[in-house]
This record gives C-alpha cells, structure tokens and sequence, in this order.
C-alpha cells in the first residue's frame, strides 16, 4: 500500500508540474505574439521598392504601414508645423514574422537592415532576450522535477511488482501448473492498471482544486490532449517497468 500511496503522490505532483507548465507556456505564446518588428525607410521614394523587398523576404509572414506616432501628433499640436513640415520624416512599416526565436529575429533584423532604403529595424532585442532566457530557465527547472518525480514514480512502481504475492511465491504456482506466460502477462496487466488508475486520480484531484480554487468550472483547464497523453505514459511505464521483471524461481 505504502508504494501505491509514493505512485500517486509522485503522479500528483508530476501532473501539477505539467499542468504548470502548460499555463506558464500560455502565457509565453502571448508575450512571444506581441513581438513585432519596426522597419524604419528613409524616404518615400524608396518605400514601394523597399516594402516589396520586405514582403519578400523569408521568414516574413506579414506587414502594415505603422500611422504617424503619438509623439509626431503631439509635438504638431504643440509647436509650428511648418517646422515639422520642413522635416522629411521616415515611414514606418510593421513587420510580422513567422516565427518568434531569439536567434531567428535577430537574423532576420539583419536581413531587413541590408535592404535598400531601410535605415533601422528595432523589435526590442534586449526584451526579448530576457523573455527567452526566462523561458529557458522555466524549462529547465520544470524538466528537471518532472524527471525526479518521474524517478520516484518508476521506483515505486518497481517495489510495487516486487511486492506482489505472484513474485514471491512464483515457483510454488509454477509448481501447480501455472505457466510464466500467464504470470508475466497477469503482472503486466496489474502495474498498467494500477499506473493508469494513479494517473487518473491525479488528474481528477487537480482538476476538483483548480475548480475549487478558481470558484468556476468555466476556468481554462490543461486541454484533454495532455491529460490523455499523461495518463497513456504513466500507462506505458508501468507497462515497461512489469516487463523488465523477472520472477524468481530459482532456488
């Protein structure tokens, strides 16, 4: 019993660390989406040519004409016109990209700054390589509990077949007829449902606290797909862990 309650506890968590990282990754895709790149062209002369290069350009997925900005409009309300008139200001094209990577938009900054007539891209560099080193970090730390909490897991699911009645006692019911294939298939058959039902449960008490929590059942939960692919592995290792067993009959 001691094992099952190790399985479930380490199923528990292991599930609450995926479940965390399944929000923590919503909220990564949102802030990765806001990215977007400002191509600066010097004059309007070279803006068709300069846009249709720019379309063209791999990697890029989309582009619009940014509007005149906030402080140009301001500093017209505030100071003569005819200044600003006099002042051939630079078009500002909003470059959307098909991807999001560190590396790939700092490339892709580079390609852009090699076209004729563009004369600076900014996409904020330095924000986006602190999002992705966040990001990085996120990972590593969760991979590297989801793996303990996998062990422990795996670790009780061994002592657990240990702990059956079949494999100590397996040459007396080899003695009365039964057969290792029977044994080895009854053993395997009891660890997967046994991993499954953990699994399950796991999920089930997740789910009630993350309602009870929320105080709603509307609240996003981490989609089927995840569930089901976490309880088919825990599943699997049950069934990887049973087939590894060898009964001890010699003796």
């Amino acid at each position: 019993m001691k094992h099952i309650i190790t399985m479930f506890l380490s199923s528990l968590f292991l599930f609450l660390t995926l479940f965390y990282y399944w929000q923590r990754d919503i909220e990564f895709q949102k802030q990765l989406e806001k990215i977007e790149m400002r191509v600066f062209i010097d004059s309007g002369s070279d803006k068709e040519a300069a846009m249709a290069l720019i379309v063209n350009t791999e990697g890029v997925t989309g582009l619009k004409e940014i509007e005149e900005p906030d402080i140009i409009k301001n500093m017209r309300g505030r100071s003569r016109s005819e200044i600003l008139d006099k002042v051939e200001l630079p078009y500002v094209i909003g470059v959307y990209s098909s991807k999001r990577e560190e590396g790939f938009l700092k490339e892709l900054a580079a390609r852009l700054k090699g076209i004729e007539g563009v004369i600076g891209v900014l996409y904020g560099d330095k924000a986006v390589a602190e999002l992705w080193k966040e990001i990085r970090e996120v990972k590593i730390i969760l991979i590297t509990v989801g793996l303990i909490l996998l062990f422990f897991f795996g670790l009780s699911l061994y002592l657990f077949v240990n702990s059956l009645a079949v494999m100590k006692y397996s040459k007396v019911f080899l003695i009365h007829g039964k057969r290792f294939g029977l044994l080895r298939i009854g053993v395997i058959l009891r660890t997967m449902t046994v991993s499954i039902i953990v699994a399950s449960l796991s999920v089930e008490i997740s789910y009630l606290s993350h309602r009870y929590i929320t105080g709603s059942s509307q609240s996003s939960f981490i989609t089927n797909q995840w569930v089901y692919c976490f309880i088919i592995i825990m599943g699997l290792i049950g069934l990887f862990v049973a087939s590894l067993k060898k009964f001890p009959v010699s003796d």
